[in-house]
């Protein structure tokens, strides 16, 4: 399998997403991912914390598109339990 990382520009897109959503300063902690599919998109879970107290704020959705990184977008914000 292809060695995967995350762009800076992907990273941005997630954590100003999640600063949107939560209103107040995120950082990406953790990402992870299962792989491409057969269009060329992998689903990437990236968890966000508070930039301020370092607790966790929220999980984000990013669509990365492999044939395109410029194309990648933050899909929603995953629903906590």
């Amino acid at each position: 399998m292809k060695e995967f990382d995350l762009m800076k520009s992907e990273i941005k897109k997630a954590e100003r997403f999640a600063a949107n959503k939560s209103n107040e300063p995120c950082f990406l902690a953790a990402w992870s991912y299962s792989g491409v599919d057969d269009l060329g998109w992998a689903d990437v879970l990236c968890e966000m914390d508070s930039a301020e107290s370092g607790e966790y704020v929220s999980t984000v959705h990013l669509c990365v598109y492999m044939n395109d990184r410029r194309r990648s977008y933050v899909a929603r914000v995953m629903p906590t339990v």
